[in-house]
Protein backbone atom coordinates (compact mmCIF):
# COMPACT_ATOMS: atom_id res chain seq x y z
CA UNK A 1 0.00 0.00 0.00
CA UNK A 2 2.50 2.80 1.06
CA UNK A 3 4.29 2.07 -2.80
CA UNK A 4 1.63 4.54 -3.60
CA UNK A 5 3.00 7.36 -1.70
CA UNK A 6 6.32 7.57 -3.81
CA UNK A 7 4.21 9.12 -6.84
CA UNK A 8 1.41 10.56 -5.15
CA UNK A 9 4.36 12.42 -3.34
CA UNK A 10 5.35 13.20 -7.65
CA UNK A 11 1.85 14.05 -8.58
CA UNK A 12 1.90 16.76 -5.36
CA UNK A 13 5.22 18.20 -6.48
CA UNK A 14 4.74 18.49 -10.10
CA UNK A 15 0.96 18.66 -10.34
CA UNK A 16 1.85 22.55 -12.56
CA UNK A 17 4.40 21.28 -14.70
CA UNK A 18 2.65 18.24 -15.94
CA UNK A 19 0.89 17.84 -19.32
CA UNK A 20 -2.87 16.74 -19.90
CA UNK A 21 -2.21 13.29 -20.11
CA UNK A 22 0.12 13.16 -17.76
CA UNK A 23 -2.51 15.29 -15.73
CA UNK A 24 -5.19 12.41 -15.77
CA UNK A 25 -2.81 9.65 -14.55
CA UNK A 26 -2.20 11.85 -11.63
CA UNK A 27 -5.93 12.10 -10.79
CA UNK A 28 -5.70 8.41 -10.96
CA UNK A 29 -3.27 8.29 -8.92
CA UNK A 30 -4.83 9.94 -6.11
CA UNK A 31 -7.60 7.81 -6.57
CA UNK A 32 -5.81 4.79 -6.17
CA UNK A 33 -4.23 6.48 -3.01
CA UNK A 34 -7.48 7.24 -1.66
CA UNK A 35 -8.86 3.71 -2.20
CA UNK A 36 -5.74 1.92 -0.90
CA UNK A 37 -6.07 3.80 2.04
CA UNK A 38 -10.17 3.00 2.38
CA UNK A 39 -9.52 -0.58 0.97
CA UNK A 40 -6.52 -1.30 4.26
CA UNK A 41 -8.72 0.78 6.44
CA UNK A 42 -12.12 -1.88 5.53
CA UNK A 43 -9.42 -4.86 6.04
CA UNK A 44 -8.13 -3.62 9.72
CA UNK A 45 -11.49 -3.36 10.24
CA UNK A 46 -12.96 -6.97 9.52
CA UNK A 47 -14.94 -4.97 6.89
CA UNK A 48 -15.43 -6.63 3.81
CA UNK A 49 -13.82 -4.06 0.42
CA UNK A 50 -14.49 -5.88 -2.39
CA UNK A 51 -17.29 -3.95 -3.40
CA UNK A 52 -14.78 -0.64 -3.56
CA UNK A 53 -12.68 -2.90 -5.61
CA UNK A 54 -14.93 -3.78 -8.12
CA UNK A 55 -15.97 0.02 -8.35
CA UNK A 56 -12.58 0.63 -8.98
CA UNK A 57 -12.36 -1.49 -12.20
CA UNK A 58 -14.74 1.35 -13.83
CA UNK A 59 -13.14 4.48 -11.84
CA UNK A 60 -9.51 2.91 -13.59
CA UNK A 61 -11.08 2.02 -17.04
CA UNK A 62 -12.41 5.84 -16.91
CA UNK A 63 -8.88 7.06 -16.46
CA UNK A 64 -7.16 4.92 -18.93
CA UNK A 65 -9.60 5.28 -21.75
CA UNK A 66 -8.90 9.43 -21.60
CA UNK A 67 -5.49 9.29 -20.81
CA UNK A 68 -4.97 7.21 -24.40
CA UNK A 69 -7.56 9.32 -25.96
CA UNK A 70 -5.46 12.52 -25.31
CA UNK A 71 -2.18 11.16 -26.66
CA UNK A 72 -3.52 8.92 -29.35
CA UNK A 73 -3.13 11.02 -32.86
CA UNK A 74 -5.17 8.20 -35.61
CA UNK A 75 -8.90 9.06 -36.27
CA UNK A 76 -9.66 5.53 -36.51
CA UNK A 77 -7.73 4.24 -33.38
CA UNK A 78 -9.70 6.91 -31.30
CA UNK A 79 -13.08 5.83 -32.44
CA UNK A 80 -11.57 1.91 -31.69
CA UNK A 81 -11.38 3.06 -28.58
CA UNK A 82 -14.54 4.46 -27.46
CA UNK A 83 -16.11 1.22 -29.22
CA UNK A 84 -14.01 -1.26 -26.89
CA UNK A 85 -14.82 1.24 -24.41
CA UNK A 86 -18.23 0.90 -24.39
CA UNK A 87 -18.02 -2.78 -24.69
CA UNK A 88 -16.21 -2.73 -22.07
CA UNK A 89 -18.87 -0.69 -19.74
CA UNK A 90 -22.02 -2.80 -21.12
CA UNK A 91 -20.43 -6.20 -19.95
CA UNK A 92 -19.63 -4.89 -16.84
CA UNK A 93 -23.50 -3.78 -16.27
CA UNK A 94 -24.77 -6.94 -17.50
CA UNK A 95 -21.91 -8.45 -14.88
CA UNK A 96 -24.03 -7.15 -12.33
CA UNK A 97 -26.87 -9.16 -12.49
CA UNK A 98 -28.26 -11.31 -11.03
CA UNK A 99 -27.63 -9.06 -8.32
CA UNK A 100 -26.48 -11.21 -5.70
CA UNK A 101 -24.97 -9.13 -2.34
CA UNK A 102 -23.15 -12.26 -1.36
CA UNK A 103 -21.64 -13.23 -5.05
CA UNK A 104 -21.15 -9.45 -5.21
CA UNK A 105 -18.82 -8.60 -2.16
CA UNK A 106 -16.45 -11.37 -3.55
CA UNK A 107 -13.55 -11.02 -6.06
CA UNK A 108 -14.94 -11.37 -9.63
CA UNK A 109 -12.21 -12.44 -11.69
CA UNK A 110 -14.43 -12.76 -14.74
CA UNK A 111 -15.07 -9.01 -14.00
CA UNK A 112 -11.23 -8.08 -13.72
CA UNK A 113 -10.31 -10.38 -16.68
CA UNK A 114 -12.78 -8.37 -18.64
CA UNK A 115 -11.11 -5.34 -17.70
CA UNK A 116 -7.39 -6.33 -18.33
CA UNK A 117 -8.16 -8.16 -21.73
CA UNK A 118 -9.97 -4.64 -22.58
CA UNK A 119 -6.90 -2.45 -21.09
CA UNK A 120 -3.91 -5.10 -22.90
CA UNK A 121 -5.72 -4.57 -26.37
CA UNK A 122 -5.75 -0.33 -25.64
CA UNK A 123 -2.47 -0.68 -24.65
CA UNK A 124 -1.50 -2.29 -28.13
CA UNK A 125 -3.11 0.64 -30.11
CA UNK A 126 -0.78 3.14 -28.66
CA UNK A 127 2.06 0.95 -29.87
CA UNK A 128 0.63 0.71 -33.41
CA UNK A 129 0.26 4.77 -33.04
CA UNK A 130 4.11 4.88 -32.14
CA UNK A 131 5.12 3.07 -35.27
CA UNK A 132 2.29 4.89 -37.41
CA UNK A 133 3.33 8.41 -36.56
CA UNK A 134 6.06 10.20 -38.77
CA UNK A 135 7.41 11.89 -35.65
CA UNK A 136 10.39 10.91 -34.28
CA UNK A 137 10.78 9.98 -30.82
CA UNK A 138 12.88 8.81 -27.95
CA UNK A 139 11.05 6.40 -26.27
CA UNK A 140 13.69 6.08 -23.68
CA UNK A 141 12.77 9.79 -23.04
CA UNK A 142 9.20 9.96 -23.79
CA UNK A 143 7.07 9.09 -20.39
CA UNK A 144 3.96 7.86 -22.15
CA UNK A 145 6.42 4.81 -23.80
CA UNK A 146 7.46 3.85 -20.10
CA UNK A 147 3.61 4.28 -18.72
CA UNK A 148 2.40 1.92 -21.29
CA UNK A 149 4.97 -0.54 -20.99
CA UNK A 150 4.36 -0.60 -17.18
CA UNK A 151 0.57 -1.05 -17.66
CA UNK A 152 1.09 -3.96 -20.43
CA UNK A 153 3.18 -5.62 -17.25
CA UNK A 154 0.45 -4.92 -14.80
CA UNK A 155 -2.44 -5.97 -16.47
CA UNK A 156 -1.01 -9.27 -18.36
CA UNK A 157 0.46 -10.37 -14.19
CA UNK A 158 -3.20 -9.14 -13.14
CA UNK A 159 -4.75 -11.30 -15.63
CA UNK A 160 -2.53 -14.14 -14.59
CA UNK A 161 -3.46 -13.66 -11.30
CA UNK A 162 -7.40 -14.01 -11.42
CA UNK A 163 -7.00 -17.24 -13.44
CA UNK A 164 -4.43 -18.55 -10.48
CA UNK A 165 -7.10 -16.94 -8.21
CA UNK A 166 -9.59 -19.22 -10.03
CA UNK A 167 -7.46 -22.56 -9.98
CA UNK A 168 -6.94 -22.11 -6.36
CA UNK A 169 -10.40 -21.73 -5.44
CA UNK A 170 -10.48 -25.30 -7.01
CA UNK A 171 -7.41 -27.42 -6.52
CA UNK A 172 -5.15 -27.38 -3.94
CA UNK A 173 -2.73 -27.10 -5.98
CA UNK A 174 -1.17 -23.40 -4.93
CA UNK A 175 0.87 -23.16 -2.27
CA UNK A 176 1.37 -19.50 -1.66
CA UNK A 177 -0.50 -16.40 -1.15
CA UNK A 178 -2.01 -15.40 -4.15
CA UNK A 179 -2.51 -11.79 -3.26
CA UNK A 180 1.33 -11.41 -2.70
CA UNK A 181 1.28 -11.08 -7.00
CA UNK A 182 -0.81 -8.11 -7.23
CA UNK A 183 1.18 -6.18 -4.27
CA UNK A 184 4.25 -7.16 -6.42
CA UNK A 185 2.69 -5.77 -9.46
CA UNK A 186 1.03 -2.74 -7.66
CA UNK A 187 4.81 -1.70 -6.56
CA UNK A 188 6.16 -2.01 -9.76
CA UNK A 189 3.19 -0.08 -11.77
CA UNK A 190 4.00 2.75 -8.36
CA UNK A 191 7.68 2.86 -9.81
CA UNK A 192 6.64 3.07 -13.27
CA UNK A 193 4.42 6.13 -12.21
CA UNK A 194 7.22 7.43 -10.88
CA UNK A 195 9.58 7.75 -13.66
CA UNK A 196 6.84 8.18 -15.80
CA UNK A 197 5.56 11.70 -13.94
CA UNK A 198 9.69 12.63 -13.20
CA UNK A 199 9.80 12.74 -16.97
CA UNK A 200 6.74 14.90 -17.70
CA UNK A 201 7.92 17.16 -15.42
CA UNK A 202 11.66 17.57 -16.62
CA UNK A 203 9.79 17.95 -20.38
CA UNK A 204 12.16 15.36 -21.75
CA UNK A 205 10.44 15.61 -25.01
CA UNK A 206 9.00 17.72 -27.37
CA UNK A 207 5.31 15.64 -27.84
CA UNK A 208 3.28 15.25 -25.26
Amino acid sequence: MFSILLPGGMVFLFRKRLSLPLRIISALVIFTMLMEILGFSLYKAKMNNMVFFRAYTYVEATFLFFYYRSIITTPRLKAFHLFIFIAFLLFSFANLFPWDWENFAHHNSIQRGAECIWAIVLLITFYINIFNTSTDIDLLRYPHFWMTSGFLLYFAGTMFQSILMDTYQTTELIQFDISDIHSYLNIFLNIIYTIALWMGSRALTSVR
